[in-house]
């Protein structure tokens, strides 16, 4: 028993003398701020450079003081303690790993998280015996729970503890509502009041209906909120109502012990000189399909971008970035003045492959001309370190599409043949489209399609260099070598000929046309057409299409429509209106010599049809005579 006594002392000693030769690195002044003299946690965040292995908190007589760690994120380090308003302390930075006493929560509402197998809970005991088995925990402060996401990681299969103390100011008999995702249990001092036990969706307990009574004096009592989910969607909710009230309310964060706030000092040597010091804190998120853009600002002003979660050494400090879950919203301005940021940053840090494609998909969603100039010359500035390829991609997802919609082909036509090369075969390819269906260059698209190679292409990309070479044989080598090769598609792209399916998107085609939806039809009609490539050969369909390109602002492609109409085996009606149409076009566009004999056609073939009274009237303004 005597040398087990001594050793123990031996080691208390020996852990003495290490804390002893322990050397502070630096410190910073701490003051509790505040009015009242209770004691409550007080909120932290600092900062700490790599060469800090630990950190204590010191009162103002030097005695080592509770404190505990809610979150590291690089040298990021986010803590509480408890202190009265007024108090001092010191922060120290030590060169060696220590671990202080923790300190107990006396104030705010706490989340806590932990991973687990995602079994059904149907009790309180149950989720607590799941807790104290499942591993790792993170943490953070909440104002209240009324939550659609969850902040500290993946909502799916995860423990979800939020605990706090209320001030309750007028005794009385309370309800306690709970709405979640799964399961939840509220409880007050201990005891469950309100539960909505199993796995179920949030909304069958919007109206309030899982509640339950507690009588509560005035003063403090111990909330706990426990939430077991199970699936990628996230809510938890708790409400209350007052004694005589007639209607729940979220519990709100003002009914909860608040936070004391903390004025840090100066980070400081120990002989008292200032250190130069790197902070930094989260001032945007955008979120794109599970991807992120996160902005941050330093403590100079200057800003960095993250794509993904990552770290960076700067000036001694280890900056660190994790995926952020349920972000908050941001107004659209803020996201343009980010992403505008993030190009530029291009200069310095270059942005990769995937990157870029998030940038692209923003700017898309994010519709502004300034934003678009800015990425189209990073683009072609030739700095963006990107494949052909990627950089393609990102032309025609972002600048290609949108001039294609205004028509303005010869500024695309420049811009793809500067992308031409021997192994471009996307921009190769978009060139050949745009020279056939909006420029009306047979020969110039021809020659372009033969120097592609479909083996180089993507299979979506593929399946538009056959329906290209389709469309060019419809007018080389006429309707049934054309039939031929649509027959070709689908069994190389093993397209089932659903023409039930097909069938159901023409009548929606019919019907947004009948109501004069004209976008929505040419959305029902590309999906025909994707079920059946073959109904790019019905004149009618195709004549329809033609009409609808001119309604949304599109002439020069919807002369190219009324062209291929006029190579099948149209109706008269269909011959005689793409006939009027096309000659009209023409002559628009000052192309008099081959809208002449178009017009002709219409009067000769059609002569008492109203398509051939509007060719005499059209050929009689172009100051010609009808012998």
């Amino acid at each position: 028993m005597k040398l087990a006594t001594q050793y123990i002392l031996a080691i208390s000693l020996l852990l003495v003398c290490l804390h002893a030769y322990t050397a502070v690195i630096g410190n910073r002044a701490l003051a509790v701020e505040g009015k009242d003299t209770e004691e409550l946690c007080a909120s932290l965040v600092f900062f700490m450079p790599d060469k800090a292995k630990g950190f204590r908190l010191l009162d103002a007589t030097g005695n080592e003081c509770p404190i505990s760690l809610l979150d590291k994120c690089g040298g990021r380090h986010e803590a509480f303690f408890n202190a009265r308003p007024g108090q001092k302390f010191t922060l120290e930075y030590l060169d060696e790993a220590y671990t202080p006493q923790k300190a107990i929560q006396k104030s705010g509402l706490i989340h806590l998280y932990k991973g687990y197998n995602g079994a059904t809970v149907q009790n309180v005991a149950q989720f607590k015996e799941l807790w104290k088995n499942a591993q790792g925990t993170r943490a953070c402060w909440e104002e209240n729970v009324f939550l659609g996401g969850c902040k500290l990681g993946r909502p799916r299969n995860t423990l979800n503890i939020y605990r706090g103390i209320l001030l309750i100011d007028k005794p009385g008999k309370y309800t306690f509502h709970t709405a979640s995702t799964d399961a939840s249990f509220l409880l007050i001092d201990g005891k469950c009041i309100a539960e909505y036990p199993g796995k179920h969706d949030v909304w069958p307990a919007r109206t309030g209906e899982y509640k339950g009574d507690v009588e509560l004096s005035a003063g403090r009592h111990v909330f706990e909120y426990l939430h077991a989910n199970s699936r990628d969607g996230y809510y938890a909710v708790a409400a209350y109502s007052r004694p005589g009230d007639k209607k729940m309310t979220i519990v709100p964060k003002e009914m909860f012990l608040p936070l004391r706030n903390v004025k840090a000092g100066q980070l400081k040597a120990p002989e008292g000189q200032p250190i130069k010091e790197v902070t930094w804190k989260q001032t945007g998120i955008m979120d794109i399909d599970w991807q992120q853009l996160q902005e941050l600002t330093l403590s100079n002003g200057d800003t960095l971008y993250f794509f993904k979660p990552g770290s960076l050494q700067l000036e001694g400090y280890t900056i660190e970035t994790r995926y952020q879950f349920a972000p908050p919203a941001m107004h659209d301005d803020k996201c343009r003045k980010m992403l505008l940021n993030a190009l530029r940053q291009d200069e310095t840090r270059p942005i990769s492959e995937k990157e870029w494609d998030f940038l692209a998909k923003a700017v898309v969603i994010l519709k502004n001309e300034k934003l678009l100039a800015a990425f189209q010359e990073r683009l072609f500035s030739g700095k963006a370190q990107l494949s052909k390829e990627a950089m393609f991609r990102n032309y025609k997802k972002v600048l290609l599409e949108d001039k294609i919609q205004a028509e303005r082909y010869e500024e695309i036509e420049k811009e793809l043949a500067s992308m031409q090369s021997e192994d471009e075969d996307c921009a190769d390819l978009e060139l050949a489209k745009l020279r056939f269906y909006c420029l009306g260059l047979l020969d110039k698209a021809i020659y372009d399609f033969e120097r592609l190679n479909p083996d180089r292409l993507s299979q979506q990309t593929r399946k538009e260099y056959y329906l290209l070479e389709a469309d060019l044989t419809l007018f080389t080598k006429g309707y049934d070598e054309a039939l031929q090769r649509y027959k070709l598609i689908n069994i190389l792209f093993k397209i089932q000929q659903d023409k039930l399916s097909a069938e159901g998107e023409l009548l929606g085609f019919r019907n947004a046309l009948l109501s004069k939806r004209y976008q929505d039809a040419l959305f029902y009609l590309d999906r025909a057409e994707e079920k059946r490539p073959e109904i790019r050969l019905m004149p009618e369909i195709m004549w329809m299409k033609a009409q609808l390109e001119t309604s949304l602002g599109r002439p020069r492609l919807a002369a190219w429509y009324a062209r291929a109409v006029l190579k099948m085996q149209p109706s008269p009606a269909t011959s005689a209106g793409a006939m009027l149409f096309l000659g009209s076009f023409l002559s628009q566009h000052g192309k008099i010599d081959e809208a002449i004999p178009l017009l002709r056609q219409v009067i000769d073939k059609y002569p008492k049809s109203q398509e051939a009274i509007s060719a005499e009237t059209l050929l009689t303004k172009l100051g010609k005579s009808i012998p």
